[in-house]
């Protein structure tokens, strides 16, 4: 069967048996290392998979299904993930520079050395199950933003909206 070519720095190739990505079921596949820059995975479900050290700089991610992915290492800097599901998700050492989390869930995510400077987290669930090391300076948020019990929101040089 016919199917989308990605690279990949840890296989030759992944041949993806879909013919678009948009609203593309791959849930639980295994995409480590795969190189999906600047491409469009809007409604995609990709819960379950193996995506430690994707490179989706760019890429067009809204409303996707990350439910319990593995992304540690990911490159996501400027991705739009507004309205993502990244609930359960290991975000280890991951980068979401500039990325638009607007409406995001990332409930129970491990967030550990994780990036988020100048990311638009506007109405994001951040309730993560831990988190340490999390770079927030820049980032937006409002008041619909949930952040986890404990979490000292003024510890952190956050761009407030409506404030």
């Amino acid at each position: 069967m016919p199917g989308l070519r990605i690279k990949s720095d840890a296989f030759d190739e992944i041949v993806l048996p879909v013919p678009t990505l948009v609203g593309a079921n791959l849930a639980g596949l295994n995409l480590h290392r795969a190189h999906m820059a600047g491409m469009d995975l809007s409604g995609a479900d990709l819960s379950g998979a193996n995506l430690r050290y994707i490179w989706l700089q760019r890429a067009t991610l809204v409303g996707i299904d990350l439910r319990g992915a593995n992304l540690e290492g990911c490159h996501a800097e400027g991705s739009d993930l507004s309205g993502a599901d990244l609930s359960d998700c290991i975000l280890v050492a991951s980068d979401f520079k500039d990325a638009n989390l607007n409406g995001a869930n990332l409930s129970g995510a491990i967030a550990l050395w994780t990036c988020l400077v100048g990311a638009d987290l506007r109405g994001a669930d951040l309730r993560w199950e831990r988190f340490d090391n999390v770079e927030l300076s820049g980032a937006t948020a409002n008041s619909d933003t949930l952040w986890p019990k404990d979490f000292v929101v003024e510890d952190y040089q956050l761009v407030w909206e409506g404030r």
